[in-house]
């Protein structure tokens, strides 16, 4: 192996490792975890959010210990871009933030859009936060209008905090039964396993795209191909395996005008040949209705299983948790001011602008 291809190489696990502790921070915060958050930072290390300046280990400890029935929050994290130097890193990451809280207007629902500025070292062969600067850049606060009592969130799992959280149960009950039954599992103790284990959550996170793509394109052969033939899906109404799945989807999808699946902060346990993960989505919905379309964005989680079988890692399960919703009468201007220029608008397969893209590419 080159120098040059065994430094990338070396970048490239560093970076998955990083990404990681990105992710697990912001579960942290979302199921009131503090050992999980608080494992995110190095002893010593300071955070400045603005509401709080200080010692990593005091703010950890104060922004978990919120009374567990309070409504479940949202720290989605995308746009990742490291920088490596040596056993020092710097990573600014995009965040999506959702709160359900009350104050004198009375119940709002407040989504916060800003970045995370990290300063990150390798101590004793793991990356961890040093320091991490929050900056705001929008917010926007609306009166509550969550609606779930819609037939397809009957039987959906439901987001909480810690113990409260089905979510977190299973991904622990799965994650346990993996590492006792497979055989092949290796920790990640040289730099081999650190590398395939960057590759492996590179093919998962792909996974997920195309999942998003499929659903969001209407892509039938797409969302077929992500399965494994003994996959199952926990999905609200349905339950069953991954085929009855893709039909009973295709049935959904028809009473979207448009359809868009935003995915971050993939946090994954991959042990040998099979994985769990959790992954935040938003999924924003344009519903016509007899009296005006409705916009309505919803807050999940993907909690899935891979295995990887003759070199392919694929789905073997799924569930969707729901978290939260937002429901309102439509503001979109499609003909209207700088809308009205951006002429080229998404569609279905195969004529939305990507499958050329992606055709010419092959």
């Amino acid at each position: 192996m080159s120098a040059a291809l065994e430094t990338a190489l070396r970048e490239l696990a560093d970076k998955h490792a990083i990404e990681q502790v990105i992710a697990a921070h912001g579960r942290g915060i979302d199921r009131s975890d503090n050992a999980l958050m608080s494992g995110c930072y190095h002893p010593g290390a300071t955070v400045d959010y603005g509401v709080f300046a200080g010692p990593a280990a005091e703010f950890c400890a104060m922004v978990t210990g919120a009374p567990l029935d309070r409504p479940p929050t949202t720290h989605r994290t995308s746009n990742v871009w490291i920088k490596v130097t040596g056993e020092k890193a710097v990573a600014e990451s995009y965040g999506l933030g959702y709160r359900d809280e009350e104050d004198e207007g009375g119940r709002m629902q407040r989504l916060m859009g800003g970045r995370y500025l990290d300063k990150l070292e390798r101590r004793n062969g793991a990356w961890k936060i040093a320091h991490r600067t929050f900056v705001l850049d929008w917010n926007i606060n609306l009166p509550w209008s969550m609606d779930m009592a819609r037939p397809q969130y009957a039987g959906l799992l439901l987001g909480g905090r810690r113990e409260n959280d089905p979510p977190t149960r299973m991904l622990a009950e799965w994650a346990a039964r993996h590492a006792e039954t497979d055989s092949a599992a290796t920790p990640v103790a040289d730099r081999a396993a650190a590398i395939d284990q960057a590759v492996s959550k590179q093919a998962l996170h792909e996974l997920n795209v195309a999942y998003c793509r499929a659903a969001d394109r209407a892509d039938d052969a797409l969302m077929h191909s992500l399965w494994h033939p003994d996959a199952k899906v926990s999905y609200g109404e349905y339950s069953g395996g991954f085929e009855g799945f893709c039909d009973y989807w295709a049935g959904v999808r028809d009473h979207f005008e448009r359809l868009t699946h935003l995915i971050g902060t993939d946090y994954y346990q991959i042990t040998g040949d099979r994985a769990v993960g959790e992954t935040q989505v938003a999924r924003i919905e344009v519903l016509p209705r007899k009296t005006g379309t409705v916009d309505r964005m919803i807050g999940g989680r993907f909690l899935d299983r891979f295995e990887r079988r003759d070199g392919v890692w694929k789905l073997t399960g799924r569930a969707f948790v729901l978290d939260w919703n937002v429901n309102r009468p439509t503001t979109a201007q499609w003909d209207k001011g700088v809308f009205a220029s951006l002429t080229l608008r998404g569609a279905r397969a195969p004529d939305d602008p990507v499958y050329a893209l992606w055709n010419a590419a092959s």
